[in-house]
């Protein structure tokens, strides 16, 4: 554990501290094309200390103190039991529920620490499934794999994945499920490039903020919704002087945000499996046509995969003109 240096210890800058009781007072003015922030920290004396900063600092502020709270949570007296990962005893009870009684089938699971502490979760058939059909995947893997109940997936949780099996072209069967070999493909390297795009975002905010790949990254990724991150992006743009470049970085963003958008609607909407294709249907509220079905080919998820790409490279090549 990392040794923390004693009150005596600290320069004599810190020498005169002020306790903070709580952040007490903020406000956002944009001035000339330039956003500051000002705002004020209480101190337990009741007096304000006011300060302000521009949006780049105001960043390299946040990380800072996110990596302070990190720190903290780590070398406070109770880390040890605030521990991510937590051992657990090899007992765990696997048991049918109903919610509500409703008659919607839901799976429990309990885990048992060895301190005697239960964790209990709930989660649906078909994602039991999929767990169940994962273990025993890599239980297979083991140099000496273990002997395991080999009970159907559909007669074990008195369920079927919903749909019909393909009938044309290549088939990969998983989890009771016959599938397009050749959408499989194309949704795994779809994948990978919005994998890369992060990565590319991520550049772009290190050059536009003025910090290390590190801090950027956590930044990026303190929020998981991606039209915040790329505001985040274009509120950085005050610091680009060149107006051409900032037309191309704000393309190149657009870009983004569509292919992220159309990302969106394929992979968290309504999925129904028919023979040789399968649909998406996703609920768009803002829209006269409140739903909106789609077919997806290996095609059109190639032609995705392909805009995340375009929209990468031109991302790339203005954060390395910075």
């Amino acid at each position: 554990m990392m040794e923390l240096p004693s009150t005596e210890q600290l320069p004599e800058e810190f020498s005169k501290s002020v306790p903070i009781q709580r952040f007490h007072r903020f406000a956002m003015v944009r001035d000339k094309g330039v956003t500051r922030v000002h705002f004020g920290l209480l101190g337990t004396d009741n007096v304000n200390n006011y300060f302000v900063a521009d949006l780049s600092a105001m960043n390299t502020i946040a990380l800072e103190f996110q990596s302070l709270a990190a720190n903290a949570n780590q070398t406070a007296p109770t880390a040890e039991v605030q521990g991510i990962q937590i051992a657990f005893d090899t007992v765990m009870a696997f048991a049918g529920n109903y919610l509500g009684g409703d008659g919607i089938a839901a799976c429990e699971f309990r885990f048992i620490s060895p301190t005697g502490n239960q964790f209990v979760t709930i989660i649906g058939p078909n994602l039991a499934a999929e767990l169940a059909g994962s273990l025993a995947e890599a239980l297979a893997a083991l140099p000496q794999p273990p002997v395991v109940n080999r009970t159907k997936i559909s007669e074990a949780f008195n369920v079927n994945v919903p749909g019909e099996p393909h009938s044309s072209g290549e088939i990969s069967t998983y989890f009771g499920q016959d599938y397009d070999t050749a959408i499989l493909k194309a949704l795994g390297v779809l994948v990978v490039r919005a994998n890369l795009l992060e990565k590319s975002m991520i550049r772009l905010l290190a050059k536009l903020a003025g910090i290390s790949q590190k801090k950027a990254s956590s930044l990026f990724y303190s929020t998981v919704n991606m039209g915040a991150r790329i505001d985040m992006i274009r509120s950085l743009m005050d610091s680009v002087p060149d107006e051409d470049k900032k037309i191309r970085i704000n393309k190149a963003l657009d870009k983004t945000r569509a292919a992220t958008g159309r990302r969106n609607s394929l992979i968290h909407g309504d999925w129904e499996f028919k023979r040789g294709k399968f649909e998406v249907s996703s609920f768009e509220p803002n829209k006269k046509e409140k739903r909106k079905v789609q077919t997806v080919t290996h095609k059109s998820v190639e032609l995705l995969a392909s805009d995340y790409r375009v929209a990468g490279m031109l991302l790339e090549a203005e954060a390395h003109g910075l």
